[in-house]
């Protein structure tokens, strides 16, 4: 029996390593603030992609009632340091978001006399249960050395997370702060309210961290992780067939 090239039908090897993507961040539309009334929105400055996860930073002089977004979403507080009437600081999120146009609004329990709201999309963040360690941590004078302010330490489960750190001065005009070793800062209110972020390669302890050049300012630090999807299993698969 004799084979041509042309009669060969040549073997097909498919491979596919375990992989997943890396989280990244999307947007960060500008920060909005409020001066009275019971609620604060802010609009993403382009569409949000479905299966992304938003995550919104809010501070305001009185407790949080709710989130939810123009697409019928209703966020999930990951911390929230509150003394009812007197001030809130909180991350909320909400994962595998629908697509399309969107506005966050915060509702309050009482009339504020400020608010600020800021927020961000990310993809590469697993869709269901993303969330894994929290903490939040309140300093006096921290001081101006690198890395300072921080959330504290939490400890990561799984490689690649998403990390997200958010930090406040408690009086407006308090300097600058800037974004800690290792992260990326985003959007900023009057200089000393910023938020963060960056990918963890490996699990295992890590805190928020900024610095500031105000060495005499009060400062609450708040820090969520945000786990990337499970790795898709390998899989391999083997064609061969001739024609005599």
């Amino acid at each position: 029996m004799k084979f041509s090239i042309s009669s060969l039908l040549l073997a097909v090897l498919l491979f596919a390593s375990p992989s997943w993507a890396a989280p990244a961040h999307v947007q960060s539309p500008t920060a909005a603030t409020a001066f009275s009334g019971t609620s604060i929105n802010l609009a993403y400055g382009s569409n949000v992609t479905a299966g992304n996860l938003l995550v919104c930073y809010i501070y305001a002089n009185h407790g949080i009632s709710g989130v939810a977004d123009s697409r019928s979403q209703t966020f999930s507080s990951a911390v929230n340091v509150t003394d009812g009437a007197t001030y809130s600081l909180a991350i909320f999120y909400y994962a595998n978001t629908t697509g399309g146009a969107d506005t966050v609004t915060v509702t309050f329990a009482g009339a504020i006399t400020y608010a600020s709201l800021q927020c961000s999309e990310y993809s590469g963040v697993a869709t269901s249960s993303p969330l894994d360690k929290f903490a939040s941590n309140s300093q006096t004078d921290p001081g101006t050395a690198s890395n300072a302010i921080t959330s504290g330490n939490v400890t990561t489960t799984t490689n690649g997370q998403l990390i997200v750190g958010w930090t406040s001065a408690l009086v407006v005009g308090a300097g600058t702060v800037s974004a800690g070793i290792g992260y990326t800062g985003r959007t900023n209110v009057f200089n000393d309210t910023l938020h963060e972020d960056q990918v963890q390669t490996s699990a295992g302890s890590i805190a928020a961290t900024f610095t500031t050049n105000h060495a005499t300012s009060d400062y609450i630090t708040l820090i969520a992780t945000f786990k990337a999807p499970a790795a898709v299993s390998g899989q391999r698969g083997l064609l061969l067939g001739v024609n005599p």
